[in-house]
């Protein structure tokens, strides 16, 4: 018989193999597995802390691009399950990116260290998102990329709101001023400038009584 004992009063784990070669005798072996424990515990703690994250966790081989291992976000976001992503690789879920490419940036990688990008990363139903990715590389008993991905699709979306209103105010036959609470002036139109004189330059972090 082998089993694995608690002996709490010890904080102790032991694994105990038992055998007999004869009825009314027995050996039993002992073997201290306590830093095992401990270790496959931190470890679990740690997996529990990575897929518990807001952003995806990616490690990937630099050599080949394969994931070795994901979160769970990475594999809630993209739509595929752990088993699936680790038979997959980077250029799988990044269009346009082959193993060429990749290695460009791993090139790149070795002199910074670290890269912050922004791309797009995609679905396992063939969608599209954007994203920010800082990538670390980091050498251990081999080198390993880290990725740190974040879906930004509602950044983008809200830049490209801005981006609209803004349009829309500069469009405008008008002159129109942006100010704080203080009077104190944060945005101009293009109409502005044109019926004042004053420039973007010259008109913000004034008062609109000092134009």
């Amino acid at each position: 018989e082998m089993f694995e004992f608690d002996f709490k009063s010890q904080d102790q784990w032991l694994d105990i193999s038992v055998s007999s070669s004869k009825p009314g005798t027995f050996i039993a072996i002992f073997e201290d597995i306590t830093e095992r424990k401990r270790a496959d515990k931190e470890l679990r703690l740690f997996r529990e802390l990575l897929d518990r994250t807001n952003d995806s966790i990616q490690l990937v081989d630099p050599s080949t691009g394969r994931f070795l291992d994901v979160n769970e976000k990475c594999c809630l976001e993209l739509g595929y399950s752990r088993e699936e992503l680790l038979t997959m690789s980077i250029l799988d879920i990044i269009p346009g990116l082959d193993l060429a490419g990749f290695r460009k940036i791993d090139e790149r990688m070795k002199v910074t260290g670290v890269l912050l990008e922004e791309g797009l990363h995609r679905r396992k139903d063939g969608s599209v998102f954007p994203v920010e990715a800082s990538l670390t590389h980091v050498q251990l008993d081999r080198a390993y990329h880290i990725a740190i991905v974040r879906d930004i699709t509602e950044r983008k979306r809200a830049e490209q709101d801005r981006l609209l209103q803004v349009t829309a105010l500069n469009s405008a036959a008008d002159p129109i001023i942006i100010t704080n609470r203080d009077g104190t002036i944060e945005w101009i139109n293009a109409a502005f400038t044109t019926s004042t004189g004053y420039s973007a330059e010259e008109a913000i972090g004034e008062s609109p009584g000092v134009l």
